[in-house]
C-alpha cells in the first residue's frame, strides 16, 4: 500500500470518528484525541478537563504536555500495547497504538483522570523541575485539579484494552475496505482496456471481410469468363459426349469429405475438427456466405452461453439469477443483485444460500468457471482472454479460481478435454 494509504485523514472518515470518540469520551470518562504516526492531532479533544485546557494553554507548561504526548506514544509504539503513565502533574494518561498489517499508523491519546489508590507505581514519563511560577499555576487551578475524574486501576486498564481493540479493528477494516475498492477500479480499467481489444479484433475482422467481399467479386468475373470458353470446349466435342453419362467428380467439390486434408480424418477432437473446417472455408475461392467467419469472430470475442437458465423457488431471486446467466462478462455485486430484486443485501443473502445451498459469493465464481470450462473446450483462446472476457482483472486470479473449483489449472483441463475427445 502506498503511503497515503496510512495516513488516518486518507482512512476513516474524521467526522463520523469525531461523533464516536465524543461518545466514547462520555462512557469512560476519558478525555480522547487522536493523533497520526507524526503526533499531529486528527480529531479534535473529546472532554479535555478544565484543568488540562488551562495547563497546556500555559506558555511554561504546554511543553512539557507536548513531550508527555511524545513520550507515551513512543513507548506504546515500542511495546506494541497500550502504555499507561503518569504526566508532570502525576494526573493518568493513556497511549494506545494504532497498528495495521506491523506498521504504526497513529495513536489514540486518553486520560486526564486520578487513580483511586494513588499507591498503584506507574512511570512519570516526564519530570517538571519546581519554580515559583508553576507553583502559583497549580494554585490557581487546584480547584480544577481536584475536579478530575477518578477511577480503580482496573477500570483504566479495562478502558485501554477497549479502545486498542476497538480502534485498531475500525482502521483495519478500513484500510481492507479501501484495498477492495482500488482492486475493483482496476478491474474496471482492465475490462475497459479488455473491451478496446475486442472492438479493435472486430473493426480488423469486418475490414478482413470487405476486402474478400471485393476479391469474390472478381472470382466470379475469373470464373463467368471460364464457364464462356468451357461451354465453346463443351459445344464442339458435344458429338463425342452424346451417349455417354457425365459422373460428376467429387474432388471438384472443396467442401466434399474425400478432399479433406488427412488431418481431418485422423482428429476425434471436435473443437479441432471446427478449427480445420473453418480454415478450409476460408482457404477456399470465397464462394461460401461471409456469416460463417463472422460466427467465427463472435466465438473468439464472447464467452458461450451455457444452454441453461435458472429458474429459482422464489421468485424474488429470479430477476437475479436471470442476470447472472447473461453477464458473465462482467464483475457481479451482491448489492447490485439485492437492488436488481428490490431486496437488502442482507436478506438477499439468507435467500440466496437458501436457494443454492451455498454464499453468493461462492456460486458466482462456480457459474463463470463452467463457463470458462466451456471456452477451454470448445475453442483455443490464450487463458489471458479467457480471463479477460469472464471479468478477471488478472490472469493469475482466475487461473488460481479455476483451480480452487476443478482442482487442476485450465492449461491442464483444456489439455485432458482435448485427449477425451470432448
Amino acid at each position: 500500500m502506498s503511503t497515503q494509504q496510512f495516513q488516518l485523514d486518507n482512512i476513516i472518515d474524521l467526522e463520523k470518528w469525531q461523533k464516536l470518540q465524543d461518545s466514547l469520551s462520555l462512557v469512560t470518562k476519558m478525555a480522547i484525541i487522536t493523533t497520526d504516526y507524526k503526533g499531529v492531532p486528527v480529531s479534535q479533544h473529546s472532554q479535555c478537563q478544565s484543568f488540562c485546557k488551562a495547563v497546556r494553554q500555559d506558555e511554561t507548561l504546554s511543553p512539557y504536555c507536548q513531550k508527555c504526548d511524545a513520550r507515551g506514544g513512543l513507548d506504546a509504539v515500542r511495546l506494541n500495547k497500550p502504555y499507561i503513565y503518569r504526566c508532570h502533574f502525576n494526573i493518568i494518561d493513556i497511549a494506545i497504538p494504532i497498528i495495521v498489517h506491523n506498521q504504526y499508523v497513529g495513536a489514540i491519546m486518553a486520560g486526564q483522570v486520578l487513580l483511586k489508590d494513588d499507591s498503584v507505581e506507574l512511570e512519570q514519563i516526564v519530570t517538571r523541575p519546581s519554580s515559583k511560577v508553576t507553583d502559583e499555576k497549580f494554585r490557581s487551578l487546584e480547584q480544577d485539579y481536584t475536579a478530575l475524574p477518578v477511577l480503580t486501576y482496573d477500570e483504566v486498564t479495562t478502558i485501554s484494552d477497549m479502545l486498542y481493540h476497538l480502534c485498531n479493528y475500525m482502521v483495519e477494516e478500513a484500510i481492507d475496505k479501501n484495498a477492495v475498492i482500488e482492486s475493483y477500479r482496476q478491474a474496471l480499467t482492465a475490462n475497459s482496456s479488455a473491451m478496446q481489444t475486442n472492438a479493435a479484433v472486430v473493426q480488423e475482422h469486418s475490414a478482413v471481410l470487405a476486402n474478400a467481399s471485393g476479391l469474390q467479386g472478381h472470382s466470379v468475373v475469373q470464373a463467368n469468363a471460364s464457364e464462356l470458353q468451357g461451354r465453346s470446349v463443351v459445344q464442339a466435342n458435344a458429338s463425342g459426349l452424346q451417349g455417354h453419362s457425365v459422373v460428376p467428380d467429387p474432388s471438384a467439390d472443396p467442401l466434399n469429405p474425400s478432399r479433406l486434408p488427412e488431418q481431418y480424418e485422423q482428429t476425434s477432437n471436435k473443437s479441432l475438427m471446427k478449427q480445420l473446417v473453418n480454415e478450409q472455408l476460408l482457404n477456399k475461392p470465397l464462394f461460401n456466405e461471409p456469416s460463417s467467419s463472422e460466427d467465427l469472430v463472435v466465438e473468439c470475442i464472447s464467452p458461450p452461453d451455457l444452454g441453461i437458465k435458472k429458474t429459482a423457488a422464489s421468485s424474488i431471486l429470479q430477476p437475479a439469477f436471470d442476470y447472472m446467466y447473461t453477464h458473465r462478462s462482467v464483475t457481479i455485486k451482491l448489492t447490485d443483485m439485492a437492488d436488481l430484486c428490490h431486496v437488502s443485501p442482507s436478506y438477499f443473502s439468507r435467500l440466496f444460500t437458501k436457494e443454492t445451498g451455498e454464499s453468493f459469493s461462492t456460486f458466482v465464481p462456480r457459474l463463470k468457471m463452467e463457463c470458462a470450462k466451456q471456452m477451454l473446450e470448445s475453442t483455443d483462446s490464450a487463458i489471458s482472454q479467457i480471463s479477460n472476457e469472464l471479468g478477471f482483472s488478472e490472469p493469475s486470479y482466475f487461473i488460481k479460481t479455476f483451480k480452487k473449483f476443478e482442482k487442476c489449472t485450465p492449461a491442464v483441463y483444456r489439455k485432458k478435454a482435448w485427449e477425451n475427445g470432448m
